[in-house]
């Protein structure tokens, strides 16, 4: 049976499910230390670099998650890195119990000629460059050509396609870096191209962000009548439903008179992206039934295609990268949460279960085990107190 004693637990990342495990934990009443370790010098991850700036009602929640890392239990540890700073097997020797929250920040790519060319960019890279993530804030991507393509059909790349067809009085007011903003507004591009593999009915748009769009004050929003089903089959989800009718809105919409457009472009296929040295356009293959070839120019492509988490040594993962964990356990006394657990998928909320589930796990598994130091062992590791 677990002991009432103090238990001692050590978090890797201060993102969303990171922070929904310290809210969890804080609530069980249980007597409980909590350590949590993030690699960069400012906590809440996902809550801080994924989520855009011209949302700041949902990025508003840092403001909650600091209250949770704040609490008297708590202790937050920035400039942390795990398998470098500190190696998981001490943390699992010294620690009662241990929570990876690390993520899935890498991103997945697409495995087709020309991902080398100057002009290519990951959605990570891409995001964190207008977010502000210290490792990619002097990205300084190549905006200065008409076209820009966009690869993936979910809200990240619809996200980086709304931030680029902004205006700069639009961006004035939101929590974007000033100079990602007059790099914004001072960008070439006319054309913003969302490049989905499947059709229309198979995007992964929530639907106020797919409705969004039609409120951008200088932008365009095409979709081809032919692309778009006139209704949606039986057994069609909610959510399908109402991004159709959206689609077909924008499908027969009057052309707009604007200074950028997004185009959505469906069933077409990445087959190669085109240039010398630099990109210059992308060949897709277009159609579900008889296919043809297109060639959309443009002078940049950023992969939206998913996230990958980083392989942690001694960690198991399987042939795809994802963590092998049973309900979330790893292995005795170690746990995963948020992304590195599920996978890149869901809204911020969606990692509140999983932080709640492990600290039920690791009240009915874990004993607080006499010897252990937790935060002593950290603090002299470290030499610091936080």
């Amino acid at each position: 049976m677990p002991s009432a004693e103090l238990l001692r637990v050590a978090i890797a990342g201060s993102g969303p499910s990171a922070c929904f495990t310290v809210e969890a934990l804080l609530a069980t009443g249980r007597a409980v230390e909590v350590d949590v370790l993030e690699r960069l010098h400012m906590p809440f991850g996902l809550a801080r670099f994924g989520i855009a700036p011209d949302h700041p009602e949902t990025r508003r929640i840092a403001e909650t998650f600091a209250r949770h890392l704040s609490a008297p239990p708590v202790r937050l540890f920035t400039g942390v890195e795990l398998g470098r700073t500190v190696d998981l097997e001490a943390l699992r020797a010294n620690y009662d119990a241990v929570v990876l929250a690390t993520g899935a920040a890498e991103d997945a790519g697409i495995a087709i000629p020309g991902t080398g060319l100057a002009g290519v960019y990951g959605a990570a890279a891409f995001v964190g460059w207008y977010t502000g993530h210290p490792d990619f804030i002097g990205l300084d991507p190549l905006l200065d050509q008409p076209g820009l393509a966009v690869i993936g059909n979910g809200n990240v790349a619809l996200d980086i396609a709304r931030l680029l067809a902004r205006t700069s009085a639009e961006l004035e007011g939101t929590e974007i870096a000033p100079a990602t903003r007059e790099a914004i507004a001072g960008a070439g591009i006319r054309d913003i191209y969302l490049i989905g593999r499947r059709g229309p009915l198979e995007a992964k748009f929530t639907n106020p962000e797919l409705r969004e769009l039609a409120g951008l004050a200088d932008a365009g929003i095409v979709a081809e009548p032919a692309s778009i089903p006139a209704a949606a089959p039986p057994g069609t989800g909610r959510m399908q439903v109402r991004n159709l009718e959206a689609f077909r809105a924008y499908a027969s919409a009057p052309p707009r008179s604007a200074t950028r457009r997004i185009h959505f472009l469906f069933d077409a296929t990445p087959e190669e992206i085109v240039g010398s040295g630099r990109v210059t356009g992308l060949r897709l293959c277009v159609g579900r039934g008889e296919k043809r070839e297109r060639l959309v120019a443009c002078g940049a492509v950023v992969t939206a295609t998913g996230f990958l988490p980083a392989r942690l040594s001694g960690l198991p993962f399987d042939g795809d990268g994802r963590l092998l964990h049973k309900a979330g356990r790893v292995a005795e006394g170690l746990y995963a949460v948020g992304w590195l657990k599920r996978g890149p998928s869901g809204v911020l909320g969606t990692s509140k279960p999983d932080g709640f589930l492990a600290a039920q796990s690791i009240l009915e598994e874990v004993a607080a085990t006499p010897g252990r130091r937790g935060r002593k062992w950290l603090e002299a590791h470290l030499g610091r107190t936080a």
